[in-house]
């Protein structure tokens, strides 16, 4: 025969087989903790390995019942009473640190609450269930509270199930079977009998409400026989009694009408709760209609009490595995307190601790107003309206908004730019804004796409490379702070004009096509330089400074239309020159030299001086010098030389010097 309790170290390592103990006996309860308890004798050889903390493993027959834990130690004359709580009290070693928030997500939160383990001995399992629900738990919250607490709020049935043979153990979430597994006949397996029955919670008028809030949340009338907005259940009494209903995971009013027809089916009638003596004949015949489990389906039928109905298995006691092992105890009904409808209203009120689907609506660019002003919180998005704009606001599109109508903070990925902000912005990261995780672009300051800038000091403004450009639009401009027209300061303008006060040219000065030079404001100062022109080609000027065609002097050229040069004019000397720029029609040079008619041409010249008198009153030429005295005869001539008078030739005698 098997033992009916083995013990087991805190490492889960066998130590002791007990075949003496008896009493053996457990009480396993849907969604709680099961207890057990059993006697040894005093004098038990194992009796030392018996100690607070170690685990027993019962059996009933050759039927594993669970794994507990071992809790108390009562010595009772000559035998020991040890008291045992199920493996899942161990969740209840460790408590939240801190405040713990739960993620969206059935299977989430659940993986949350066990990542908290001290030591992990749970592993999450099978989660039948995706309900949308989010959690708080405050500081000093056991994870075995935090655990049970994630489906209570369902809006249906539930059992955790467990399989402790292997470790980490394994938690199961699932949804209540449909089928029937076992049978409770009288005359057959059943004992006795009590029935009690519960009205407490009846509903006769329920009146659904889905997602999105105000006119736009979502009811029933469309889809209700009668258009109403509400479902009624008058099966077992005509009474009356009302409740409102919330789920906010209904999207379409089909969806919402077919979840409220059941939910009333089953609210419109009374809790029945059946206890049950029966005769476990499962260790007879093995068969599995025979052997009953934590939320199984039953049908009980008792013809003298009238009862015929498919109840669940919410409780299963034995109190001596060893003594009377045909004899257990079960506890059936047809509603479980896993669903408790008031709880489920309250879990949508703001005023509660726990926040679930709050009437809302879906996002677009940003909501409509809602109903009333203040705070709507639903699936889809929160935030605070004050019946004319948002003033916060976030959804599940990612969207993040803080705006008071002055200043503002707006975050849209559907927009661009995605991110806008009015008003100061402090960013601290060290000693630049390169310091900052990640920050791309804005790190090496070399892209700002589009920017509202308030005040830029200008030595901030300095171009990442030499190619880097600043562009102005052609109305714009850049000028000094102090800049007044006329006056002080400085502007350049995107049409081109300017403005300053001193200017250093280093390289060329080009005055284009169209240009002039104002040289009335020129009242002070040397220009120097080494040349000037009026142009590079046909008629045109050109001043030399230091350097020209004659040397290194300073000097005035004029050329013709043809390009040729025509007169040169520099310290002391002008130079004229006919058309070939050969002939020179007339120089002169201070210091004793006189001027100079040259004419290198032997035929087809000109005359190399020509006077022209108008007034017949005046001489020709004035000759200024020391006289000579008189000429005695002009046959003294030793030569003669031809002048013109009027265009007619002539001759002037020349007279030896006395």
């Amino acid at each position: 025969m098997k033992a009916p309790v083995i013990i087991y170290d805190s490492a889960l390592h066998k130590v002791a087989y007990l075949p003496k103990a008896y009493n053996v006996s457990y009480d396993m309860r849907a969604n709680e903790v099961g207890k057990a308890s059993f006697c040894v004798p005093i004098d038990d050889v194992h009796l030392s390995e018996i100690t607070q903390r170690r685990y027993a493993e019962l059996f009933d027959g050759t039927t594993r019942v669970e794994l507990f834990r071992i809790t108390k130690l009562n010595k009772q004359g000559n035998q020991l009473l040890v008291s045992c709580e199920h493996a899942l009290a161990t969740l209840a070693d460790t408590e939240t640190d801190d405040t713990l928030y739960g993620s969206v997500g059935t299977s989430v939160a659940i993986g949350e609450v066990l990542a908290e383990q001290t030591v992990v001995n749970w592993a999450a399992g099978t989660c039948e269930f995706t309900e949308q629900f989010l959690y708080e738990w405050p500081r000093g919250t056991s994870l075995l509270k935090a655990l049970l607490d994630i489906p209570a709020r369902f809006q249906g049935g539930y059992f955790w199930t467990f399989d402790t043979t292997s470790y980490p153990w394994t938690l199961n979430l699932i949804v209540p079977p449909v089928a029937v597994t076992t049978y409770i006949d009288y005359g057959r397996n059943m004992e006795d009998i009590e029935r009690d029955e519960d009205v407490s919670d009846l509903v006769t008028k329920l009146y659904p409400h889905g997602a999105k809030a105000g006119t736009d949340q979502i009811g029933i009338t469309s889809v209700e026989p009668s258009a109403h907005a509400y479902i009624t259940d008058y099966t077992y009494t005509t009474d009356v009694i009302s409740r409102h209903w919330t789920n906010q995971n209904y999207t379409t009013e089909q969806q919402l009408y077919d979840a409220a027809v059941a939910l009333l089916t089953r609210q419109a009638q009374p809790k029945y709760t059946y206890r049950v003596g029966a005769a476990d004949l499962y260790r007879i015949t093995g068969e599995s209609i025979d052997h009953f489990t934590i939320g199984a389906l039953v049908t009980v039928a008792n013809p003298d009490l009238a009862i015929d109905a498919d109840v669940r298995v919410m409780s299963i006691s034995k109190g001596d595995l060893t003594g009377a092992p045909g004899d257990i105890t079960l506890e059936l009904a047809n509603k479980g307190e896993e669903f408790n409808f008031a709880d489920v209203i309250n879990t949508n009120d703001l005023t509660g601790i726990d926040i679930n689907d709050i009437p809302g609506g879906v996002p677009g660019a940003l909501p409509g107003a809602p109903v009333g002003t203040g705070l709507t919180i639903t699936t889809d998005y929160l935030g605070y309206h004050v019946g004319a704009d948002w003033k916060t606001y976030m959804d599940i599109a990612g969207r993040l908004w803080a705006d008071n109508g002055v200043q503002w903070f707006r975050w849209d990925p559907a927009l661009t730019p995605a991110l806008v902000i009015k008003g100061s912005v402090t960013i601290t990261g060290g000693s630049g804004i390169g310091n900052l995780t990640d920050a791309g672009d804005l790190a090496v300051l070399n892209v700002i796409g589009n920017a509202y800038i308030t005040d830029l000091a200008f030595s901030k403004l300095t171009a990442a490379t030499n190619t880097a450009s600043l562009t102005i639009g052609g109305a714009g401009f850049i000028q000094s702070a102090n800049y007044a027209v006329g006056t002080a300061g400085f502007k350049i303008t995107g049409a081109g004009a300017a403005e300053f006060n001193t200017v250093t040219v280093r390289g060329t000065l080009i005055m284009q096509a169209g240009s002039t030079l104002d040289a009335s404001y020129i009242t002070a100062g040397t220009i120097t330089g080494r040349q000037f022109q009026t142009s590079s080609s046909g008629q045109h000027s050109v001043w030399f400074i230091s350097s020209g065609p004659l040397g290194t002097v300073d000097e005035i050229d004029f050329y013709d239309s043809a390009g040729i040069w025509r007169t040169h004019i520099r310290a002391g000397n002008i130079q004229c020159y006919d058309t070939a720029a050969v002939n020179v029609v007339l120089s002169g040079l201070r210091g004793g030299i006189p001027i100079t008619g040259y004419q290198a041409s032997s035929t087809g010249g000109n005359p190399s001086l020509r006077l022209q008198q108008a007034d017949v009153s005046e001489g020709f030429i004035d000759f200024i010098g020391d006289d000579r005295g008189v000429i005695t005869g002009a046959t003294n001539s030793v030569g003669s030389f031809r002048v013109e008078r009027n265009g007619t030739v002539g001759r002037i005698a020349v007279y030896a010097d006395a």
